[in-house]
């Protein structure tokens, strides 16, 4: 809607804008929703994954090599509606767990541990969904980190297992 108006109205808005005004308009209909969706709308790039650090909203391309090898999305017409599901309840959930950890070790984010830093500071976490929560949230963000790493050292093969691991 927002690339819509701005060709409408010959409006400059840099894509970085776009994606923020996306998410402010999510919020302002009670969806407490990250950045990652629209910004992979406003910034994605034709044959290029993108890591992007959803706090500081630092990103860099990593070129896709796919060669006789396909990456296949599906429309399984499963209904996602975030106003209508967990997600604001889950989100309040790991909010909570960072709370937690944050009375043992200074973090800003649960995406700043590591495995084994996560194991160190688990406990301080009471609520075992909380935990649930944290634990999800730091194995996601690694397997991201190495599904870079593996797409920059062209090992699809670990990649998709690394996707498919996310996926279960």
């Amino acid at each position: 809607m927002i690339f819509g108006i701005q060709q409408l109205f010959d409006l400059k808005i840099e894509k970085v804008d776009v994606a923020l005004l996306g998410q402010k308009a999510e919020h302002w209909v009670g969806i407490n929703c990250g950045i990652m969706d629209q910004f992979a709308v406003g910034m994605g790039k034709k044959d290029y994954a993108m890591f992007l650090d959803c706090n500081t909203l630092q990103y860099r391309y990593i070129k896709i090599k796919l060669e006789d090898c396909s990456i296949v999305i599906t429309n399984t017409n499963s209904k996602h509606s975030l106003i209508n599901s967990e997600y604001n309840v889950r989100r309040s959930q790991s909010e909570q767990a960072l709370a937690d950890i944050q009375k043992v070790k200074k973090i800003g984010s649960l995406g700043e541990l590591n495995e084994e830093e996560f194991e160190q500071v688990k406990q301080a976490i009471k609520d075992p969904i909380c935990l649930k929560r944290a634990r999800h949230a730091v194995l996601e963000n690694q397997r991201t980190i190495k599904a870079v790493a593996a797409l920059e050292n062209n090992d699809i093969e670990l990649f998709g297992r690394l996707m498919n691991e996310s996926h279960v």
